[in-house]
């Protein structure tokens, strides 16, 4: 079996080495497709075995070789085992609570497959597919990838060979020059720190908390557009100024916040399936802004700038060395329209996105690739939705829900009020105590 490099992100040797190949549950988002009709179940595994074969991730796992680096090992292509069960009914709480457990179930990084395949019947005309994979071998932009894929193979099209494959990917970022962004980034870091949660505490354990935001009214949020266009700004720069002011005084000076690139503005990586992503640095300088308006003009410069030096966060050089607890304490990461599943049709057979709640808690050993709090927010084109995912062993309960508060109350007052000076802001947004 051949066996590949990781890329030059580390985030997949951060995954491995936090568990050593053992017991991991960093999952992403099951994809949960719930298909209403006549589905032929045989066609379903054809689809998915033809999935394995186009992305080999899906055939990957992860080892340590003798020389202690931890590489990724490709089986050849197989079928992909489509477990089935009863599920009496599924419109209540506690079946899709069970369904989100189920997924849960942890992964070994050391044995092959790092996805699995469910299908729940709930009757002959009513079914529910999970399909889950470990983060080390996905990301939000490849899940999206994959419900695409394999609705096409379930239609019965034939989809090219991929020209490259995430082990492709790999190797070339490996192998690639960044002198340029590491000089440019070895200037754009010093001086600066990242943004702090307080009340926060170093932790070797990783607890999530999911805690959802409220929801915006949607004239708020067309106003953000709005302000996103106006100041030039990638719509991450807003949410990135807002959930600094969110977390404190407003003129601490210029802090580093994580973003969640998709990475793939390359074209021959938007097929690929994989964990493409990555964390880059954004500087947010907010004693260097009068109102909200213009600290988003400059973030949103800021961002524009750092994606035109693009580094893999294990390259950056970082003074005095890379940080000892997470990379990016504080990170974005917004989800763009394209991610996120429609419903729609295959001739008489109605698919439906299902949204699983999160599983119950379970610690695992912390990694620096998970922030110690990270707003995600999904872009439903006309709707924007988001939570905090936090780590609950680093930050009690109470802050992450001091800080949602906090964080939607920015976003509706900057959205009506876009040139509220920060001080201001500050003050109107403090929670009551």
């Amino acid at each position: 079996m051949p066996t590949f490099e990781l890329p030059a992100s580390y985030r997949q040797t951060w995954l491995y080495t936090a568990v050593d190949g053992g017991p991991s549950t960093v999952i992403v988002p099951p994809i949960a497709l719930r298909f209403v009709g006549a589905l032929d179940t045989g066609r379903l595994q054809d689809a998915l075995t033809a999935l394995a074969q186009r992305h080999e991730v899906l055939r990957t796992w992860l080892r340590r070789t003798e020389q202690g680096t931890v590489v990724q090992v490709v089986h050849e292509p197989g079928a992909l085992k489509l477990a089935r069960s009863e599920l009496p009914v599924l419109d209540d709480d506690g079946a899709l609570a069970g369904v989100a457990e189920d997924a849960a179930a942890p992964f070994v990084l050391d044995n092959a497959p790092l996805v699995r395949a469910q299908l729940y019947r709930l009757d002959a005309r009513d079914h529910l597919l999970c399909l889950t994979l470990h983060h080390a071998i996905t990301d939000a932009a490849s899940n999206a990838l994959l419900t695409r894929d394999l609705l096409a193979f379930y239609r019965g099209d034939r989809l090219p060979a991929l020209p490259v494959q995430f082990a492709d990917f790999a190797a070339a970022e490996r192998t690639a020059s960044f002198s340029v962004a590491e000089r440019y980034w070895a200037g754009r870091l010093e001086g600066v720190r990242p943004a702090e949660l307080p009340g926060s505490r170093r932790s070797d354990v990783y607890l999530p908390l999911r805690q959802v935001l409220p929801d915006l009214d949607p004239t708020r949020v067309a106003a953000l557009r709005a302000l996103a266009r106006t100041q030039a700004s990638p719509v991450p720069a807003v949410l990135a100024a807002a959930l600094v002011v969110a977390l404190g005084q407003p003129t601490t000076g210029p802090t580093v916040v994580g973003v969640t690139v998709a990475n793939r503005d390359r074209p021959q990586l938007r097929d690929v399936v994989g964990y493409v992503a990555d964390q880059m640095p954004l500087v947010v300088d907010t004693a260097a802004a009068g109102d909200f308006a213009e600290l988003v003009g400059q973030s949103g410069a800021a961002l524009t700038e750092a994606l035109d030096h693009p580094l893999p966060s294990g390259r950056l050089p970082w003074p005095g060395g890379p940080p000892h607890g997470p990379l990016f304490p504080i990170n974005v990461n917004y989800l763009a329209a394209q991610t996120v599943t429609a419903p729609t049709r295959l001739g008489e057979l109605a698919v439906l996105p299902v949204d699983l709640p999160a599983p119950p808690p379970t610690p695992t050993p912390a990694w620096p690739g998970a922030p110690t709090l990270d707003l995600v927010a999904h872009d439903h084109t006309g709707r924007l939705t988001g939570h905090l995912l936090a780590n609950a062993a680093a930050l009690g309960a109470a802050a992450v829900t001091r800080t949602a508060v906090r964080l939607a109350a920015v976003l509706d007052t900057a959205g009506s009020a876009p040139h509220t000076t920060l001080d201001t802001l500050y003050q109107r947004t403090e929670p009551p105590t």
